[in-house]
């Protein structure tokens, strides 16, 4: 489904790239995404006019949801540097513990 971005997703996404001090800032996110089939996890793909080919992942980060299961997030970008997808993954494939995913 295409929608538009979520200002907690925008936070993160910006939040990620803060912790990557050495690469040349990443000028724009898309103000359109799509939601990937992940389960109920929330990853996202950025939507541009262009088609996009997978670059390689940007920065990963890991946290523990609220039951305690690990959480891996991993920003990817395309072939030219555009973010391309947000992606979360929970170790045990579960749903992510927040009342938006839940609320789905």
């Amino acid at each position: 489904m295409t929608r538009e971005i979520r200002q907690e997703e925008i936070d993160i996404v910006s939040f990620l790239l803060q912790l990557r001090k050495d690469m040349t800032p990443i000028d724009a996110i898309s103000d359109f995404v799509f939601d990937l089939d992940d389960g109920g996890m929330g990853s996202i793909k950025f939507l541009y006019n262009k088609e996009q080919l997978f670059g390689r992942e940007l920065i990963r980060a890991e946290y523990f949801d609220m039951d305690g299961t690990e959480v891996i997030i991993s920003l990817n970008i395309d072939s030219e540097d555009r973010l391309m997808e947000l992606e979360f993954w929970k170790v045990d494939f579960s749903r992510l513990c927040n009342t938006r995913n839940q609320s789905n």
